[in-house]
This record gives structure tokens, C-alpha cells and sequence, in this order.
């Protein structure tokens, strides 16, 4: 286990601490700099669990599994707030595997950004089913997922209130956030969790 930093709250996010594939880690180069202190205390833990470590150029912002989201034989990956687009070609490089790039865009005023790929979206692979909310990309992005799966619409409602940050787990259900406000239900659409539901089950 890597040890908590007292003063590095963030680090309880270890999905945004690099991306693995087998035993090669691309560590994350952290653009917020309150964030940067995570990486050292992440690279010595893979480190002495016998990873290939490596570090993003200075120049090349990169947020892990936050943007990047291993797809098959590809890698699907948002950029523009947190991870810079010429990162995705560093990826690629390094993990050898194709990289699907996701342009995430400024939302309207008074409407939340949506800074990484994994709170835009959740992943059912074997379904080969994104259940996405549309207006978090450009237009071309889109198209590149219609290209790779399955799109099941969410609202804005569900992404801004983190209801597409879920993890898929080996049975193929998912585990959606409960820790709002007054309680989970109240907030997030029932009609994306029984989307959900049909597509599991």
C-alpha cells in the first residue's frame, strides 16, 4: 500500500496517479501544482513493485487514468483541461497501442467543466457500451466512440453530480459514487440507472 501525506489530500485519487498497462506505468505529470508532490511518493511504490517506470517530459501534462481508459487494444483518452494533446502521442509511443483522442470542452457559463475523461463517461467493455454525457467533447470526438462501441446518452445533471465516475468491476456491475448530499438518489436520474441496470444484468 502507498502511505497517505498528510499534506497531500488528492492523493486518495490513485486513478489520477499514471496509467498502467501490464508492467509499464506512465506516471502522471500533474498540471495543478498543489498536486505535484503525489509523484514521487507513486513512483517509488511502482518502483519496488517491478514496474517500467516512466515520467512524461516537463512539457506534457498528463492526469492518468482520469483521461486515459484502456479500451481493447486501444487506449480511449480525454485532453484539454488536465492532459495536453501532445501527450496522447507519448502515450502511444510508450504503451505501443493505439490512442483514441477525446477533446473535453469548455461547458456553457454557469455549467461545471468536466476536466477529465472518466467523469464524462463510464466504460462497459464486454458490452462494448459507452454511457457518456454528449456535450463534454467536440463533435469529432464523439464520433470516434461512436466508431469503437455502443452510446447510451446521460444528462448534465448526472455528470455534474459525478454519476458517470463509476468503476466497472469483473462481474460487470458498477459501484456509482453514494456520497452526495442528502443522498444519492435525490440527485442523480433514475432514468440512467436503470439504463444501467438493462445493460448489466
Amino acid at each position: 500500500y502507498i502511505p497517505a501525506v498528510p499534506e497531500l489530500p488528492d492523493m486518495t485519487f490513485t486513478a489520477n496517479c499514471g496509467l498502467t498497462i501490464g508492467k509499464k506505468v506512465i506516471l502522471s505529470n500533474y498540471k495543478p501544482t498543489r498536486r505535484r508532490g503525489e509523484t514521487a511518493n507513486f513512483r517509488k511504490f511502482f518502483e519496488i513493485q517491478g514496474y517500467q517506470v516512466y515520467n512524461p517530459p516537463k512539457n506534457l501534462f498528463f492526469e492518468g487514468a482520469g483521461d486515459a481508459v484502456p479500451y481493447k487494444d486501444k487506449i480511449i483518452c480525454g485532453y484539454g483541461f488536465r492532459t495536453s494533446r501532445k501527450t496522447l502521442d507519448y502515450i502511444e509511443k510508450i504503451m505501443g497501442w493505439e490512442v483514441v483522442p477525446i477533446g473535453l470542452i469548455p461547458q456553457d457559463a454557469g455549467r461545471k467543466n468536466f476536466y477529465h475523461f472518466d467523469i464524462t463517461t463510464v466504460v462497459l467493455e464486454k458490452k462494448e457500451t459507452f454511457i457518456t454525457y454528449p456535450l463534454a467533447f467536440d463533435g469529432e470526438s464523439l464520433r470516434r466512440l461512436e466508431k469503437l462501441g455502443s452510446i447510451e446518452f446521460a444528462s448534465y445533471k448526472d455528470a455534474a453530480n459525478l454519476a458517470l465516475n463509476a468503476v466497472v468491476i469483473p462481474r460487470e456491475e458498477i459501484n456509482i459514487p453514494k456520497g452526495l448530499k442528502n443522498g444519492f438518489a435525490e440527485y442523480v436520474n433514475f432514468f440512467l440507472i436503470n439504463k444501467i441496470n438493462k445493460l448489466i444484468n
